[in-house]
């Protein structure tokens, strides 16, 4: 390890590390415009010029460019290091325009700050500037071309780290253009980015454009609650209004990025129609109104049908705050244990992670993976950082290979074997090496095989990342097992699942070794046993195949109690609705997808955003005693007060004296140290029948095999109630293989319907080469219409699909 000194100060590095990274280790700041720690240098704005004193090169040299060695004595402050970054910056200004107070980048924009810290403050240049034409990139992205300093930090994100190539570099010399060939809205799931590395106004945020400058806004750290990766994010709020998330920094999970869904989904907290008073039978009410009505009415029901005909039902969007505090409302009432609404699939994938936590990797583990085999996941659709941590352990020279029959597509080259569901068996064994190549499967198959055994003879650090949403528990635990074996024969390695929800591990780990999922509700639900349900921060009605029949059976309720922060159809339903607090009004905890547990911050107090109580563009000209729409409260809380109403205490007044108590009954809540994760072991109960020991089918399937999935945007819940996100989520696909569509007399572009007994489903379709011919795929859209779709079968006969007439 090389030792080298920095202004008179010595550190000994790791090979390889560039000079500007040591003088960061120690403290020291160099300037720069172009150099990014995830980008890596490029040398483009030449103003982390530094004077090499001593050692095996001399002179002002980039300190991004040249590598530590032994022996160097390097200066940051020489008078030559100094003056010529005092010219580089008077270069770059030449033609930069004087827009600064117009300019959303304005208070966090690093040009700014490098022209004052190089003191230059007067232009002497008296041509004409340069100047550019900008284009229109959607309705995400403003684009200012006008102010870039060609620092080419948004051509190295956007194609050699996230691998798209619609924006680019045209031009040459001093007229070089970043932009696309043709304007239209950017193709990557991952163009938020651009916003955050750009040191400059070229790329800034249009939905929070001209609202706030960054000195304006509260900020906090938090958590993406979007997907189950929980990517650190910083949130953006000023006037009781979410207006921007950017990418917080985790180097164990999302690092310096994070995807589109989750940078503009925030919306929902905004909502126009959110709810933000308790309501009886649609009139509002007062707090202690509405849950003494709450409490008499289950008391009402209890005492005339049992205390078995209440539901209580959580979800995986729920904190764990939320879940705890449900529990134990359920506990201090003698009520039936709560119910997880997701499918019973779902539950069985998350308690086999809990069981199996030994075996999961970080994401970052996944990037330094050398062979990656990826399992019944499409990451770009239903985990779009996923994809980009497997692009970066491509570009370091690894192996990646997906088995999967949908046309999975990513922004890298990978080996892609489309295998039908009964065939995926038979593949495992011969990937875990149980089976000879060829023996247990088809011919097909065979060429995939052998690149695996080649990458694995030649890799030391094997990973398995693996879907919960198409595969299901079995493929998951077949998943497992061969990750297990990996690592014993490489001493490295482990699973990545990818899990259907937010909080799926915490809602698994709290209440999932008692649920028996939405299949035993909706049962009980039908079958008349269930007069009266609590849903805490759940929408059943949100893209369900059963929504009619379960709108009907809402009604049919004594009592149907809703406590949510979105505007839901549930909560339109409910006799009684009581307003929670979103994760942005108060702190709350999540467990992603590898048990880490995660803080998700309160930014801000609550109440209606300032921009929707304007009169004539100016405030109200009145003074409250209160914030105007801030009634809501934490789930938790109103779960407390209601208990109260009952006339039993849960032990707890605040949101510290419910963690004592969780901690105190679940130790591994305990907060540990800064991104450590936790091991909740002991939390899982008995297997439920018929899930963890269950193999794919090795039969054949007749007819099409019908498979619903996740989209970036359009198919999650809350994105679906922002603004932003809404308008890029596009139209219902669905996906077949050409030669499937042709012999069904379909073609690509066309709009199709899927008709059965219960219902039908209309969407666009799209032909993929790269999927199984024996499967259709759509995506579980909200605009699919699932008021007139029934549970659609899982196989299908060709005569049940056709062109819209």
């Amino acid at each position: 390890m090389p030792r080298i000194v920095i202004d008179g100060r010595s550190t000994e590095v790791a090979a390889g590390t560039k000079v500007i990274q040591a003088a960061e280790e120690l403290g020291i700041y160099i300037p720069r415009l172009c150099y990014h720690p995830a980008l890596g240098s490029a040398g483009a704005c030449r103003l982390c010029a530094v004077s090499f004193l001593e050692g095996p090169v001399k002179g002002l040299l980039m300190s991004c460019m040249v590598e530590a060695k032994e022996g160097m004595v390097v200066s940051t402050q020489h008078p030559d290091a100094v003056e010529f970054r005092r010219q580089v910056m008077e270069w770059l200004m030449m033609n930069h325009p004087h827009d600064c107070p117009v300019c959303d980048e304005g208070g966090h924009c690093v040009l700014q700050e490098m022209t004052v810290a190089g003191g230059h403050s007067v232009r002497r240049y008296p041509g004409a500037k340069r100047t550019y034409h900008d284009q229109d990139l959607g309705p995400l992205i403003q684009h200012e071309m006008n102010r870039c300093i060609h620092c080419w930090r948004c051509r190295r994100f956007y194609q050699e780290y996230s691998g798209y190539k619609d924006l680019g570099v045209m031009g040459l010399a001093s007229r070089t253009y970043f932009g696309k060939a043709a304007e239209g809205p950017l193709e990557s799931p991952f163009s938020g980015n651009l916003i955050d590395i750009c040191p400059t106004g070229v790329f800034t945020d249009k939905p929070s454009r001209f609202k706030a400058r960054r000195w304006e806004c509260q900020r906090v750290p938090s958590v993406c609650i979007h997907c189950s990766l929980g990517c650190s994010t910083v949130v953006n709020a000023r006037y009781r209004e979410v207006l921007r998330i950017e990418a917080g920094q985790n180097p164990q999970v999302n690092g310096c990025f994070i995807c589109d869904r989750g940078r503009y989904g925030f919306d929902f907290a905004n909502h126009p129609q959110r709810p933000r008073q308790p309501l009886v039978e649609g009139l509002p009410s007062s707090w202690q109104e509405a849950l003494g009505r709450a409490g008499g009415l289950l008391q009402e029901t209890i005492a005339r049908h049992g205390a078995h005909s209440v539901a209580l039902v959580a979800s995986a969007r729920a904190s764990l705050e939320s879940l705890g505090a449900l529990k134990l409302f359920s506990q201090t009432h003698g009520l039936p244990k709560p119910f997880l609404w997701m499918e019973r699939e779902q539950l069985e994938c998350a308690r086999l992670v809990l069981e199996g936590q030994d075996l999961l990797l970080n994401m970052s583990q996944v990037q330094e993976a050398d062979t990656v085999l990826a399992l019944e996941v499409d990451p770009t659709q239903e985990a779009p950082m996923l994809g980009l941590a497997l692009r970066q352990a491509w570009r370091r020279g690894g192996w990646v290979g997906v088995v999967d029959p949908r046309g999975v597509e990513m922004p890298l080259p990978f080996h892609h074997l489309a295998l039908p569901h009964q065939e995926v068996p038979g593949l495992l064994e011969c990937l875990s090496g149980k089976a000879p190549v060829g023996g247990a499967v088809g011919s097909r198959p065979r060429g995939f095989l052998e690149a695996w055994q080649k990458a694995l003879e030649r890799g030391k650090r094997p990973a398995i990342a693996c879907g919960a949403m198409l595969g299901g528990a079995a493929c998951l635990e077949r998943g497992m097992e061969l990750a297990r074996l990996l690592r014993q024969e490489k001493g490295w390695g482990g699973l990545f699942p990818v899990l259907a929800g937010a909080n799926s591990l915490g809602a698994a780990a709290l209440l999932g070794s008692e649920s028996r999922g939405l299949e035993d509700l909706l049962e009980r639900i039908r079958g008349g046993g269930i007069k009266a349900i609590l849903l805490v921060e759940t929408d059943p009605l949100f893209a369900f195949w059963g929504k009619a029949e379960l709108k009907q059976a809402f009604q049919r309720l004594e009592l149907l109690l809703v406590l949510d922060y979105l505007p839901s159809e549930a909560a339109e339903l409910a006799r009684i609705l009581l307003p929670s607090m979103t994760p942005f009004e108060t702190s709350c905890f999540f467990l992603n997808n590898e048990a880490r547990l995660q803080e998700a911050r309160a930014v801000h107090q609550g109440g209606f955003p300032i921009s929707q109580l304007l009169e004539q563009g100016h405030p109200p000209r009145v003074f409250w005693p209160e914030i105007p729409g801030g009634n809501s409260r934490a789930a938790w809380e109103a779960l407390a007060g209601l208990s109260e109403t009952l006339g039993k205490s849960m032990g707890f007044s605040d949101l510290q004296g419910l963690r004592e108590i969780l901690q105190e009954r679940f130790p591994w809540l305990k907060k540990p140290s800064p991104g450590q994760r936790i091991v909740p072991l002991g939390t899982v109960g008995e297997k439920s029948g018929g899930g963890l020991s269950r193999r794919i089918s090795e039969q054949e399937v007749q007819g099409l095999s019908l498979a619903l999935v996740q989209a970036t945007f359009g198919t999650e819940e809350l994105s679906y109630y922002s603004r932003p996100a809404r308008e890029v989520e596009g139209v219902p696909l669905g996906f077949l293989h050409p030669q499937t569509a042709h012999s069904l007399g379909l073609k690509d572009l066309e709009r199709v319907c899927l008709r059965w007994e219960e219902g039908e489903l209309e969407f666009l379709l799209r032909t993929k080469e790269t999927m199984s011919s024996d499967l259709l795929v759509i995506q579980a859209h909200w605009l699919l219409g699932w008021e007139k779709a029934g549970k659609p079968p899982k196989t299908i006969r060709p005569q049940q699909l056709g062109r819209k007439p």
